[in-house]
């Protein structure tokens, strides 16, 4: 069943309204049930009195509850992506106190062996030449504009990474960032 919502107003003079014989309104009705015949729809002739509706009750029907069916599952989508983020947030607020922890361990280690008479190559302060920046996509495109946010706010990095004249290495994880980087990298040499 395929229904459409067009409707055409043909006058062969703009003064003349559409009671005279002159003009003619040509009407598609969105109810208007499409036939296999060779023309894509029909066309009903007639006055904006006349309002007929050339569908069935099966179809408007069958119609009503495709839509509704479709608002269920975009409504079920929501929720369950919903929880995701939920859960996906939960776990980093939970990994926080770990991560200030081990951040804490790793300086108390640092300045313990800065004081120490040790040599270790890992500990020696030294200059920046070359950064790796490591952008992770996703592989589809069903996350909104966190893609487009993710690789604009890698070209503002890699900008800023110029300026400063250090040379730099994109390490892209996922399909989305793959393709706009290898993209990028046959575009620029």
């Amino acid at each position: 069943m395929s229904c459409s919502n067009f409707v055409i107003h043909i006058y062969s003079n703009p003064s003349i309204k559409y009671e005279s014989s002159v003009s003619f309104k040509a009407q598609i009705n969105p109810f208007q049930f499409r036939s296999n015949s060779a023309t894509p729809f029909s066309i009903a002739y007639s006055t904006p009195h006349d309002a007929r509706i050339h569908c069935g009750i099966r179809e408007l029907r069958e119609r009503i509850n495709t839509v509704k069916n479709t608002q269920k599952i975009t409504e079920a989508m929501k929720l369950v992506a919903a929880a995701k983020v939920r859960r996906a947030q939960e776990a980093v607020i939970s990994g926080r106190p770990f991560a200030e922890a081990l951040v804490e361990m790793l300086c108390n280690i640092n300045e313990q062996l800065q004081s120490e008479d040790i040599d270790v190559p890992l500990t020696d302060i030294r200059i920046v030449r070359k950064v790796a920046l490591v952008v992770i996509t996703g592989d589809r495109g069903l996350c909104g504009g966190f893609h487009n946010a993710v690789i604009r706010k890698a070209e503002s990095r890699i900008a800023e990474l110029r300026d400063l004249g250090l040379d730099y290495v994109v390490i892209s994880v996922g399909k989305k960032g793959n393709v706009f980087f290898f993209k990028e990298a046959q575009y620029n040499s």
